[in-house]
């Protein structure tokens, strides 16, 4: 009998930061490891915007990680707080949209997305493809 091993669910990760602040940015790193080892994810990577505007959606990372998420076995994205998305609601809603469009996943390590964006991650799963 042959004994077929499940992969684990491929995720990658996401920081933005409006300052160059090199410790809180692999501190947030560190942090989107350990939780991925606890749940059982393997992290593909952290993408990571530094100076971008948190009031826009066009960021040279989030961009690169939309386009990771487009490869097959992604199955989703992890941040350690919505604040990394955006402080605006309705910039956070347009950005996880894009990431729902693409069929994955929005893990939130605190929980917290605005209600709108909250609305669009229901009845996500986090599975391997």
């Amino acid at each position: 009998m042959t004994t077929r091993t499940i992969p684990a669910p491929l995720v990658y990760g996401y920081v933005c930061s409006s300052l160059d602040r090199p410790d809180f940015i692999g501190s947030c790193k560190d942090t989107l490891a350990d939780w991925c080892v606890r749940e059982g994810w393997r992290l593909g990577g952290v993408f990571t915007d530094v100076g971008a505007p948190q009031e826009s959606v066009d960021r040279v990372a989030f961009s690169g990680l939309l386009d990771a998420l487009n490869m097959p076995r992604a199955a989703g994205v992890v941040v350690v707080d919505g604040a990394h998305l955006s402080p605006r609601a309705e910039i956070v809603f347009r950005l996880v949209r894009q990431i729902r469009q693409r069929n994955a996943a929005v893990l939130v390590m605190d929980g917290g997305l605005p209600t709108a964006a909250e609305r669009l991650c229901r009845g996500q799963a986090v599975t391997p493809a």
